[in-house]
């Protein structure tokens, strides 16, 4: 308890000093308006100088490591259009296959996928795991539409002449 009075005695006496201090500062300034006057044109001049100095500088060129500069994250690719029937390809390593939360089976790079089902960007497919079909959903960054194999197109025979 006594430390908190002496607290708040220390804290009076502060706040009281400070009082003192400002009231001193009016009464200079009030004496000599003169040279408050002086004092606020001494503090405008240096600023003006300094506008001045900064509109005669040329931009810099922002540095390649400028830490000031916020980094361009690199943007995502887009996400592939796939659509029923279509036949896709694992793209990294491993992926997983989920029901819900669960993984019910991993798909391995370069696998190739049929869509049975797409819900926003998720492709429903199967796997086939010891020897059982297993279904489950993949996401659509794991995977890259197989392209169409197109062969070269043949016209067709003309008709026989008669």
């Amino acid at each position: 308890m006594k430390a908190l009075q002496r607290f708040g005695v220390w804290l009076a006496a502060m706040v009281l000093a400070a009082g003192m201090s400002l009231a001193q500062d009016a009464k200079k300034a009030d004496a000599n308006p003169a040279q408050e006057n002086k004092a606020a044109a001494d503090d405008k001049q240096p600023a003006q100088a300094d506008e001045k100095k900064a509109n005669d500088k040329k931009p810099e060129a922002p540095k390649a490591d400028d830490p000031a500069k916020p980094k361009e994250e690199p943007k995502p690719a887009p996400l592939p259009d796939v659509k029923k029937g279509d036949v896709v390809i694992v793209v990294p390593e491993t992926a997983d296959l989920q029901r819900g939360a669960d993984i019910v089976a991993k798909a391995t790079k370069d696998q190739e996928l049929e869509v049975l089902k797409v819900s926003g960007n998720w492709v429903g497919t199967a796997v086939t795991v010891e020897g059982k079909k297993v279904g489950g959903w993949i996401h659509k960054k794991y995977i890259k539409v197989k392209p169409v194999e197109d062969g070269p197109i043949e016209a067709p025979e003309p008709p026989a002449e008669k």
